[in-house]
């Protein structure tokens, strides 16, 4: 086995080698992955066309090479919304014809995510692995508030409560079990001493054997725990200003209040805002001054 063929069997995204005839393109091999994602066994895929697995598939729309959106035919209903990346080798079979690598990114979790996002008011989202480690992290500014740092590479059940891990590890599994979309309201672990509660909602993707791949997730809603009890400013803008999905920069535009105000009122370094600073703020998130400074400068 060559080095090359070795690299491609490792491969973690779907790959497949294609032969190319005219403006046909037949499967020559095919990694793991691909074999995964499709539900087709190897010797079923050797030697067939490309268009029978990707719709309105066609060399002469791979003549450089490009990324294309398509629907891969698998065996789960409805087939699988895919990215395909084709990629000329500048390689020839011994039967002369061109070789060219084909490499397939499964979009079906940010499909879902994006339908959310058109009926639900969504904080943050992401994607899951099958060991429930974070792949993939969209609008990660709010994410922060929930995880001391980046997520990406993490495992979900770092930013969970312990005491919440055996009761969410069950809804997961039920979302694998039964194929269906599950909701959960969990505790967080302290950040910057502040629980908070958190509304998750995730899906279950599966491989074209019906296997779970991964899980998509949004975030719909979050607040801190204990309310009574004292809680930052700086923590309390951050809350709002995620559950209304604004940045530093769209409040500053908004308000007229510079960004480094704004940064600095975000990351504690203002306690005590001028009256002015706090309403214009205040009434763009949509809140009364006091959800946020329990004192402000007359």
């Amino acid at each position: 086995m060559t080095v090359f063929e070795r690299v491609f069997q490792m491969m973690d995204s779907p790959a497949a080698i294609i032969r190319s005839v005219k403006h046909y393109g037949f499967i020559m091999d095919a990694n793991e992955a691909f074999i995964r994602l499709t539900g087709l066994e190897y010797e079923s895929l050797i030697d067939k066309p490309v268009g029978e697995l990707v719709e309105n598939w066609s060399l002469k729309h791979f003549k450089t090479s490009t990324k294309r959106e398509g629907l891969l035919h698998t065996c789960k209903p409805g087939g699988t919304p895919v990215m395909v990346e084709h990629n000329n080798l500048n390689m020839l079979n011994k039967e002369r014809q061109a070789l060219s690598l084909i490499i397939l990114t499964d979009l079906s979790s940010h499909h879902w995510i994006e339908r959310q996002f058109e009926t639900n008011t969504v904080l943050f989202s992401g994607i899951l692995d099958a060991n429930y480690q974070v792949q993939f992290l969209k609008d990660p500014f709010p994410a922060y508030l929930i995880a001391d740092g980046h997520l990406n590479g993490e495992s979900f059940l770092e930013i969970v409560a312990e005491s919440e891990h055996l009761r969410l590890l069950h809804i997961l599994e039920e979302t694998r079990k039964f194929k269906k979309t599950n909701h959960i309201t969990v505790k967080t672990t302290k950040v910057n001493g502040v629980e908070l509660e958190v509304k998750i909602t995730f899906t279950p993707i599966f491989d074209g054997f019906g296997r779970i791949k991964e899980y998509a997730f949004i975030v719909l809603d979050l607040q801190p725990i204990n309310t009574h009890e004292y809680i930052d400013s700086s923590m309390r803008l951050k809350i709002w200003m995620a559950k209304r999905d604004i940045s530093a920069g769209q409040l500053a535009a908004a308000t007229g209040i510079s960004i480094q105000t704004i940064s600095k009122l975000r990351n504690g370094k203002i306690k005590m805002p001028q009256r002015l600073t706090a309403e214009l703020i205040a009434s763009e998130l949509k809140v009364d001054c006091l959800e946020i400074w329990q004192k402000i400068r007359k």
